[in-house]
């Protein structure tokens, strides 16, 4: 009977789009930075602007301290990420992680992987306080799934 089911409606039984993806990740370093440095780059170019409170006013650097410092390791981090993408890339350093994700995994780059050919390299993301590199090994598309997958479901 759940079979015969399942054969009428198979069509609304479908897997998710899966990504077989290698990731390398970059952590920003937990190193105390000068508060000298940090106020420098608060004020340098148009960064103060970055950081506003609710209604919109620009915050001094005591109340966005942590936010600076953040903003700061990040950028501190980008060039070291873009050397490893670099060293990824051409093959002269491993991922560190195998992985499947879905489009549901809001936390990478979907919307770049959908525009990626399987072995490209992406350049590196923010993620997670830090950076990630991901390299699309595989796209596994949506199909209807197998009697045996849509059991559950049926």
């Amino acid at each position: 009977d759940l079979k015969k089911l399942w054969n009428k409606h198979k069509e609304d039984y479908k897997t998710k789009k899966i990504y077989e993806i290698s990731t390398y990740f970059l952590p920003v370093s937990n190193e105390k930075i000068d508060d000298k440095e940090l106020e420098k780059f608060y004020n340098q170019d148009e960064n103060k602007l970055k950081y506003k409170d609710f209604a919109g006013k620009v915050m001094d650097f005591q109340s966005t301290k942590n936010e600076v410092a953040k903003d700061y390791a990040l950028m501190q981090l980008k060039n070291v990420a873009n050397a490893k993408f670099l060293d990824l890339k051409n093959g002269k350093d491993n991922f560190q992680k195998d992985q499947n994700i879905s489009e549901s995994d809001v936390y990478y780059p979907i919307d770049l992987l959908n525009k990626a050919k399987n072995g490209d390299v992406l350049r590196p993301a923010p993620y997670n306080n830090g950076y990630i590199i991901v390299k699309l090994n595989k796209v596994d598309p949506i199909r209807n799934k197998t009697f045996e997958e849509a059991r559950e479901e049926v």
